[in-house]
């Protein structure tokens, strides 16, 4: 039997004894409580500006933008400079795959 196939019948046995220490009232309360400290506290890093804001960084990518004025200029992240520019996002995602010639006058191009 694989190690994978072991850990699943293990963990299965787990769950489904009804003794077992996972199927009790107080585990459950626990854990549940112990969740709710991480997600409430300001300074967990689950809750954390700075998290986001480096998720948000790491996920952004490039795209080249053409405005009404047709100087085109690059940016990194699509979200923030729609906010700036009172934009659509989702429309400009759609200028940006093709399925929209333009969105108030600008263009988008995305780049891989």
């Amino acid at each position: 039997m694989q190690l994978r196939q072991k850990r699943s019948s293990k963990n299965t046995e787990l769950w489904e004894n009804e003794n077992s220490v996972f199927r009790t009232q107080e585990y459950s309360q626990k854990q549940s409580s112990c969740m709710k400290s991480l997600w409430n506290d300001k300074n967990s890093k689950f809750n954390s500006i700075e998290r986001s804001l480096k998720i948000s960084k790491a996920l952004a990518k490039p795209y080249t933008i053409i405005p009404p004025n047709n100087k085109p200029f690059n940016i990194v992240g699509l979200s923030k400079f729609c906010e700036e520019n009172n934009l659509s996002r989702k429309q400009m995602s759609r200028v940006a795959s093709g399925l929209l010639e333009s969105h108030r006058g600008y263009k988008c191009i995305k780049l891989y």
